[in-house]
């Protein structure tokens, strides 16, 4: 079978296109093969709770880390704004650290401070923050406020990226799976104010 120079060019630019296509859902989020995820650095220090609501609004959730080159990944990405939110924290009275995207803690790398090993709780600090100069994590007061990266799956399987859209995702008007208890927050979407409870971190 005989194929004309044309055909064999747009193949292969179609192809070269698919694989360089950003997995992201625009160029303000960067990509990491380490996770096959997608990060989105805000300098903007808020809360824990209001920089997961941030991340929630675009499908994501502050960045939970799973190995040491997640985490390196994470800790450059993190430089300009020096401590940011990580998605660990102990929620209501638990004194277990849980990844606010629901996967497993099979990762740490915390600060000498904490003798490098998951601190003891402390029932006013309950979240926790990277040092970007370190890569290390350190316990904190939920309140006390640090820039904020989220994170997302990335669009297509690995090596194999859809080319990317850059249209707006639509805020999710769904609670984060931690909000519950007697407290409330209020979250504009589309200009509609909605409260939600959540539990005390």
């Amino acid at each position: 079978m005989v194929y004309s120079k044309e055909l064999l060019a747009a193949c292969l630019l179609a192809v070269v296109a698919l694989v360089s296509a950003n997995p992201c859902p625009d160029e303000t989020w960067r990509y990491s093969p380490h996770s096959h995820k997608c990060y989105k650095l805000y300098n903007e220090k808020t809360g824990w709770v209001v920089g997961e609501f941030k991340c929630a609004f675009q499908g994501a959730h502050h960045p939970s880390i799973h190995s040491p080159e997640e985490n390196q990944f994470v800790s450059e990405l993190a430089r300009r704004a020096d401590v940011i939110w990580i998605g660990i924290a102990q929620f209501g009275t638990s004194q277990d650290y849980v990844w606010s995207d629901h996967t497993g803690y099979d990762f740490e790398t915390w600060h000498s401070k904490h003798s490098y090993r998951k601190p003891k709780y402390n029932k006013g600090r309950k979240c926790a923050k990277l040092d970007s100069v370190t890569g290390t994590w350190m316990q904190s007061c939920c309140k006390v406020p640090a820039a904020t990266i989220c994170e997302k799956p990335a669009e297509g399987p690995r090596g194999n990226y859809q080319t990317a859209t850059t249209t707006t995702p639509t805020p999710s008007t769904t609670a984060p799976w931690w909000l519950s208890s007697d407290n409330t927050a209020a979250v504009t979407n589309n200009n509609e104010v909605r409260r939600f409870r959540f539990r005390r971190l």
